[in-house]
């Protein structure tokens, strides 16, 4: 009995360029597959590259804040500041009868003094009720005299936690009428310098708004003054010993009282008194 058996169908033989055109496919997308895997590559290597940068402006960001929270100074209670106890007498004056003159200190509470005489405090205050419609508030305002340097430091904060600590290098001059005193630098932090239109340009604060002027007839010692430095931690005003002022001062008894003592334990000065009282 026969039965049909199946006929197995041979592969086609292919022609060289069949078969070179299957092979040319096959290395198209091997190099396809090559490619992408390039591209993904790059793509990964990239975002490592970008994550990383982000981590470290964020990690130098995150430690600048932290310099400045760390680099303040002290501030001061002006309030209390205003109304300290004055120098003793023998601390604050100095006597020289070589060239006729008298040296008066002014320390930090006494420039605070002045500065609340001047109106300069008032000033300060509308400035901080400007800065808050920016989210930045005056929280801490300091003078210095360290180092022979007149120095103001203020610190700001921004958005309620953020502080920026910021010192000003002050100069002072005086013409016939006032004592201005001027700032001609101003640091962030310890010693970064930055630039004075910067600054005043993000604040909104012209450069001149920045001066004070303290008129010399606000106190009578400011009218004969001859010189005015920073030195001993304080701003050292001298002005002639002339005899009238002297006068006016042996004229009140605790003024002889103290040019008295303060001359037994100095020759200089009993040598200027008694020149001035004439005895």
């Amino acid at each position: 009995m026969e039965t049909d058996t199946p006929v197995r169908e041979t592969e086609r033989i292919l022609t060289d360029e069949e078969a070179a055109e299957r092979a040319a496919r096959k290395e198209a997308a091997r190099e396809a597959r090559r490619k992408k895997k390039q591209r993904k590559k790059r793509i990964k290597t990239a975002l490592l590259i970008v994550l990383a940068v982000i981590l470290v402006i964020v990690a130098a960001f995150a430690g600048f804040l932290l310099y400045l929270q760390k680099c303040g100074t002290e501030y001061d209670n002006i309030t209390e500041c205003v109304q300290s106890q004055p120098m003793d007498f023998t601390q604050r004056y100095t006597f020289s009868s070589a060239d006729k003159t008298m040296s008066v200190k002014l320390d930090k509470n006494d420039l605070w003094w002045l500065l609340y005489q001047t109106g300069a405090i008032e000033k300060l205050e509308k400035m901080d009720t400007a800065l808050a419609g920016k989210n930045i508030r005056l929280s801490g305002m300091g003078i210095s005299t360290d180092n022979n340097a007149l120095t103001a430091n203020v610190e700001l904060t921004c958005f309620g936690s953020v502080r920026i600590p910021l010192s000003a290098n002050c100069g002072v001059s005086v013409d016939d009428t006032d004592i201005t005193i001027s700032v001609n630098s101003i640091k962030l932090g310890n010693g970064w310098g930055l630039p004075m239109g910067f600054v005043c340009g993000r604040f909104d604060i012209e450069p001149s708004a920045l001066n004070v002027k303290i008129s010399r007839s606000i106190h009578p010692f400011l009218n004969d003054l001859t010189q005015l430095t920073v030195a001993d931690g304080c701003v050292v005003i001298t002005m002639n010993a002339t005899d009238k002022l002297f006068a006016e001062a042996l004229a009140n008894a605790d003024q002889v009282k103290e040019l008295s003592k303060f001359g037994i334990e100095s020759p200089a000065i009993a040598a200027v008194v008694e020149a001035a009282s004439g005895t």
